[in-house]
């Protein structure tokens, strides 16, 4: 099962790392299921289209 992390408030200053959300999440245990972490900001809408290519993608090599 893919894993996709939303790190959400990435126009913030006291956002959480890349680095600190593998550790805190374990993601760096992860081997057999494709997983990612893409910072956005749903305010400004930053990113949301990495989100969308992530999840098709995602879903073409499941299907295929």
């Amino acid at each position: 099962m893919p894993i996709l992390v939303l790190a959400n408030k990435v126009d913030k200053e006291d956002k959480m790392s890349e680095i600190d959300i593998v550790k805190g999440m374990n993601l760096d245990y992860i081997v057999d299921n494709p997983w990612a972490i893409i910072p956005i900001s749903a305010t400004l809408g930053t990113n949301m289209d990495q989100v969308v290519e992530w999840l098709l993608k995602t879903a073409q090599e499941l299907d295929g």
